[in-house]
C-alpha cells in the first residue's frame, strides 16, 4: 500500500533512508490514509487479510477502517 496526502494531512514524518509520512494529527491521534494497488485490491476482494506490524515488544492502539474523505 502506499501512504497518501488529503486534504486532512497537515505533518509529514520523515526519517532518513525511508520515504515521507503524511498525517493528520487530531485529538489525541495521528490518522494515515493508505491507497492499496490493483493487486492488493485483488487479495483484499479475495478475501485475504490486513496485516498491521509495528516496531516493539507489544502492540499499540491502533484503529483500522475505511474513510471515505
Amino acid at each position: 500500500m502506499t501512504p497518501i496526502r488529503t486534504s486532512a494531512c497537515d505533518v509529514v514524518f520523515s526519517l532518513a533512508g525511508c520515504d515521507d509520512l503524511p498525517a493528520a494529527r487530531g485529538d489525541g491521534f495521528i490518522s494515515t490514509y493508505w491507497k492499496p494497488d490493483a493487486e492488493e485490491l485483488a487479495l483484499l476482494a479475495a478475501g485475504f487479510p490486513v496485516k498491521v506490524s509495528m516496531m516493539g515488544a507489544a502492540p499499540q492502539p491502533v484503529a483500522i477502517e475505511v474513510d471515505t474523505l
